[in-house]
């Protein structure tokens, strides 16, 4: 009888066990789930994502050169002809062309303006994009740039835009960035990505034209 009772006491606790065991498994694969949408620097809907500036750094750090994070308006390397500051101590005009791009903080890395990487935070991806094709044509209307131009200009992620200072990309294309590229021409070599972007007329690419 003792033998009996043991058995059937085993048993109850091993069914207790597994049945805590898959509920624990549900909601561990939901928590992961979860956790693995947030993780920085992880490919989350095919871009890099990152919840801070600082989040940003430490993904591209992991790429290229991108030291001596600072979001002081007064760093030289954050002398920007796109985008101006988003501080306090910026002027009406820098703040109005800022808020047109929703951009809500900025930051700057890397060695010196030549060669340093400004990261931005907009509020909406999809707005800053339309604020970026919006400038091109300007541009093209005023012949600032040439019409047939098709080379791209930032570099976006799923929550964060980075544009080198300097001649060329600075390597963004091998983080897993994807450069944003609106010229109505553009149509990059066979293999390279050319994925849709938030607005028509524009596309992600991992291509970079000289």
């Amino acid at each position: 009888m003792k033998r009996i009772l043991l058995v059937g006491a085993a048993l109850t606790a091993l069914t207790t066990v597994a049945a805590c065991e898959g509920g624990d498994a549900k909601s561990s694969g939901g928590a992961h789930s979860g956790a693995d949408q947030q993780n920085e620097g992880k490919q989350d809907g095919g871009l890099p994502s990152a919840s801070s500036l600082k989040k940003a750094q430490e993904f591209l750090q992991q790429h290229v050169d991108c030291s001596n994070l600072s979001n002081d308006p007064n760093d030289d390397r954050l002398n920007d002809p796109f985008v101006d500051d988003v501080s306090d101590s910026a002027s009406a005009e820098d703040k109005r062309e800022a808020a047109a791009w929703t951009i809500q903080e900025e930051a700057v890395c890397g060695t010196d303006w030549t060669s340093s990487y400004l990261i931005y935070r907009p509020k909406d991806m999809t707005a800053f994009e339309q604020a970026y094709k919006n400038d091109r044509e300007k541009k093209v209307k005023r012949g600032v740039i040439d019409a047939g131009r098709t080379d791209g200009k930032f570099f976006v992620g799923k929550n964060f835009v980075v544009d080198f200072a300097g001649e060329g990309s600075g390597g963004l294309e091998k983080t897993g960035l994807l450069q944003l590229n609106c010229a109505p021409s553009f149509a990059p070599p066979s293999g390279y990505k050319k994925e849709k972007a938030h607005i028509s007329g524009c596309v992600l690419t991992n291509y970079v034209e000289n």
